[in-house]
């Protein structure tokens, strides 16, 4: 069997923590296993991160605090 390739998945969030939070929770079931979370958001998004344990050292985190989902990806 080859190893998987690598994907990297870009989320972006402004204004909506929660469902950023549950998007990115359901990531972690993901049964691919080389990838990465990049988690582009404003300031609460990112906040709301920190209560999240099973993220922890699986994430890049990118603030950006326009509302512009275009130049946030």
């Amino acid at each position: 069997m080859t190893a998987a390739l690598p994907v990297s998945v870009v989320v972006t969030g402004h204004g909506r923590p929660e469902a950023l939070a549950r998007s990115l929770s359901s990531l972690t079931r993901l049964s691919h296993e080389n990838f990465e979370i990049v988690v582009v958001a404003d300031g609460p998004g990112l906040h709301r991160l920190d209560r999240m344990p099973e993220l922890f050292g699986r994430i890049r985190r990118v603030r950006f605090d326009q509302a512009n989902v275009s130049a946030a990806r």
